[in-house]
């Protein structure tokens, strides 16, 4: 199954957090509407249903068991995701983030409309030509948008600064897919730089996203 590198983007890569918050977060993934050649089984395994990310200081690390991608790293001095598609393998993979491929975009913020764990969130709704996405934020999980000065694909910059957060829930409706992802724990923890640091790797490829 051929997928867009924003839409992966935008469903793997949980948000940065900033200088509030520090920890793990995990999430699940679940797809309400499958009108894609994989059966529900199969999409599951594709893109997973369980995420795990680390946050510290604009960088963050991301686990799944998706078979697409297991792991992603994102290091914004960098300016570069990188990721595995099998966590053991030794190749990994970069994508540049600061290329010019920002897009169209209308957005509607709603106040005060969820508690999600305990949060009271706000909710962002973006439009684009590709489809909806709804993010659920606290300002009690704030981050520094400035992060993500440099990623620009997919929006992610002007998205940040709209929100200043990281967010708890994000839904997103396609034509042919539906996702919904949602916080099941909230840590707030210290976590020691190495936790960010380039996994070893005996080769790695560059890929457009």
């Amino acid at each position: 199954m051929k997928l867009r590198w924003s839409f992966i983007v935008c469903l793997m890569t949980l948000t940065m957090q900033a200088q509030d918050f520090e920890g793990v977060i995990t999430y699940k993934s679940e797809y309400p509407i499958n009108k894609t050649a994989l059966s529900n089984d199969e999409l599951k395994k594709e893109l997973g249903t369980d995420v795990t990310t680390y946050f510290k200081n604009g960088y963050y690390k991301e686990l799944t068991n998706s078979r697409f991608i297991s792991y992603q790293l994102f290091r914004h001095n960098d300016s570069m995701v990188y990721y595995k598609h099998n966590i053991k393998s030794d190749s990994l993979f970069y994508s540049k983030v600061n290329t010019d491929k920002k897009e169209t975009f209308s957005y509607k913020i709603e106040k005060r409309t969820d508690t999600i764990l305990g949060y009271i969130c706000d909710k962002l709704i973006v439009e684009d030509g590709y489809g909806t996405k709804t993010y659920y934020y606290t300002s009690e999980l704030s981050l520094n948008p400035e992060y993500y000065k440099n990623f620009t694909v997919g929006n992610k910059y002007d998205i940040m600064k709209l929100m200043k957060a990281i967010y708890l829930k994000l839904e997103m409706t396609y034509d042919a897919i539906s996702v919904r992802v949602v916080a099941t724990e909230v840590k707030k923890q210290k976590l020691e730089n190495s936790v960010f640091d380039i996994p070893k790797h005996q080769y790695i490829i560059e890929q457009n996203m």
